[in-house]
């Protein structure tokens, strides 16, 4: 009797998991990104990514943290030489030409214009600018989640005690700004400096001096450009030497320096009790803020066609309403272009914002500007040219050295 209760039981038991549906395999997504760091924006970008997840019970998120974007890169082309290319790749906006010209000419990344043409909800998410930057040919490899609005930040105390009251709309207003700041300080036995130079920001302001009176950037014109970033060196006393962003950005947060060269979002970065606000940098042409799309979400070719669609349904995710809206109160400029400031949400954001639209003119942010070569070159040198080791011709014959 009792034995065949067990076989009844046994019985029903493996009728029981038979009627029971097996669930499918999760879709496996691996991500590769620059919020590695311990910064408060950085933990939000995770959250953010990590809530796909919970929103897409189908997929399993694999983040592989990089801290600090600027060095991305050399995790991606480890992946790249071990044959593991991440599903999703995103670099933040940093110069990667080399690796993106690379992967795209090898075949490694997808051409996400047939997803956009199939599908017109994903394509109205699409920034503008991003066409105008990233389309190639009818094909489109990059999409970015986010906007980049450069110019410059400034302590208002310090520009205040300075004398500096009148608007800066020229070049020479700047450096005369500069000169103020310098001869302040030196009147006050202060070790106040005008900016701490690092070789992004000299990148930047590079940028901006080769912009003709007509608006048109003229690379030609570089020997102007070097001249007039060495009498910013000078100004700041020659303080150049190997600085890094974090130097630049913690001299500006204890008010050694007056001047910090960045993204309007790096706001959220600045100690609560400075006193700063922002501005955009002047050129030949007037004032002119660096607005672009810069890279952003990079999807691997060699996903299965279910990693590509659940690829898709990230970067969807990402443009939508609801995580633009979060972007904007991190300090980012959404790239939805249905998804509108409001000054309740970021009242930073909407000033600037609002007087961007109201320019109507602009110029490209450096990793736009310059070839890999180039850009590369610069940043590796330019400490070496402001201290004297190296002329502009070297300078320039090295941002040119290769094809």
């Amino acid at each position: 009797m009792m034995r065949k209760i067990c076989i009844i039981l046994l019985v029903l038991i493996f009728l029981s998991a038979c009627s029971k549906e097996v669930e499918p395999p999760k879709i496996n997504l691996v991500l590769l990104h620059g919020y590695g760091t311990d910064s408060e924006a950085d933990k939000k970008m995770r959250d953010i990514y990590m809530a796909f997840e919970r929103e897409n019970p189908d997929i399993s998120m694999q983040l592989i943290s990089v801290p600090g974007f600027e060095n991305m890169e050399d995790k991606l082309k480890d992946m790249i030489f071990l044959e593991k290319v991440p599903n999703i790749i995103y670099s933040g906006g940093y110069n990667i030409e080399r690796t993106y010209s690379f992967m795209k000419e090898n075949d490694y990344l997808l051409d996400m214009a047939p997803y956009l043409k199939e599908d017109k909800d994903f394509y109205a998410l699409i920034s503008p600018e991003n066409f105008k930057i990233w389309e190639e040919g009818g094909k489109l490899y990059n999409i970015s989640d986010k906007l980049s609005l450069r110019g410059y930040w400034y302590n208002r105390k310090i520009f205040r005690n300075a004398g500096i009251n009148e608007e800066i709309n020229s070049l020479e207003d700047f450096k005369e700004a500069c000169e103020k700041i310098r001869a302040w300080a030196d009147r006050s036995k202060l070790r106040t400096t005008p900016i701490m130079l690092e070789a992004y920001s000299d990148l930047d302001i590079l940028s901006y001096c080769l912009y003709d009176k007509n608006g048109v950037f003229k690379k030609e014109n570089i020997k102007e450009g070097l001249s007039f970033l060495g009498s910013l060196n000078d100004l700041s006393g020659g303080e150049q030497n190997k600085n890094s962003r974090k130097d630049s950005l913690d001299s500006f947060n204890v008010a050694h320096s007056a001047i910090y060269v960045g993204d309007i979002s790096e706001y959220a970065l600045f100690a609560e009790n400075l006193d700063a606000d922002f501005d955009f940098f002047p050129s030949k042409s007037g004032k002119k803020p660096m607005y672009s799309a810069l890279s952003g979400f990079l999807l691997s070719e060699s996903s299965d066609e279910k990693q590509k669609e659940a690829g898709i349904r990230f970067i969807k995710y990402m443009l939508g309403e609801k995580v633009q809206k979060k972007m904007v109160s991190i300090g980012f400029i959404p790239a939805n272009p249905k998804v509108l400031i409001e000054r309740d949400e970021n009242e930073i954001l909407y000033r600037h914002y609002n007087r961007l639209k109201a320019l109507k003119a602009f110029a490209q942010a450096a990793p736009n500007l310059w070839n890999a070569t180039e850009y590369r070159a610069f940043l590796d040198n330019i400490d070496e040219y402001l201290s004297g080791d190296i002329d502009g011709e070297t300078l320039k014959e090295k941002m040119n050295s290769f094809k």
